[in-house]
């Protein structure tokens, strides 16, 4: 959501390298219009888009953010579309499958309220109630407008209040995360935790 273009390999130009064309590729204005919003709600990042899979381009996203002070602390993992899930239905979509994606991660890396997701698919409709107070939907020609940016501001300051209520609950035993089987692979495989301080706020930046 920070690129002037759609596609995921932007033509190099005369002299220059695939690197130097994904970076030009990057925009100024949407670049800032993401960080302000990451700095102010004092969030990290995890890395949801299709970007994470190809080594040059999470390259100069990754460069990009931590230039500007930004903690991008990992990537989300692969879920295929035909995969099934724990309710038994097969994925379909790939807006699905980024959903079981981003649950998956949260789920192997500790509880946290304090989330959301940017897409320009829409995860809403693919993941329902769960995405509820999580979710910026972005337009594929526009990326991150300032309407955008604070959206992102607001629903994570309301995560923080509920990262505060989940660990109260978490001190008496009570687990407040639930993912619902239709967001959840029928069979999980083990995953190295992310040790994170306690109520950190995570934004999964596609």
């Amino acid at each position: 959501h920070m690129q002037r273009s759609q596609p995921l390999n932007p033509a190099p130009q005369s002299g220059e390298t695939l690197l130097e064309a994904i970076q030009r590729d990057i925009h100024p204005n949407l670049l800032r219009r993401c960080v302000r919003a990451i700095k102010e709600s004092q969030s990290v990042v995890v890395l949801s888009s299709a970007w994470r899979l190809v080594d040059g381009h999470k390259r100069v996203i990754i460069d990009n953010l931590r230039s500007e002070g930004v903690s991008v602390i990992s990537s989300t993992g692969i879920v295929p579309v035909g995969s099934t899930t724990a309710d038994g239905q097969v994925i379909k979509t790939p807006a699905k499958a980024r959903c079981v994606e981003i649950m998956q991660w949260l789920s192997q890396n500790g509880t946290c309220e304090g989330w959301i997701a940017i897409d320009d698919m829409d995860l809403w409709t693919a993941a329902g109630p769960a995405f509820r107070d999580h979710f910026v939907h972005t337009r594929p020609h526009f990326g991150i407008t300032d309407a955008d940016a604070s959206q992102m501001v607001r629903l994570l300051a309301s995560g923080a209040q509920r990262n505060g209520v989940a660990k109260k609950a978490q001190a008496n035993g009570i687990s407040t995360f639930q993912v619902p089987p239709e967001l959840v692979l029928a069979s999980l495989g083990a995953a190295r935790p992310y040790r994170r301080k306690s109520g950190f706020m995570s934004l999964f930046f596609s």
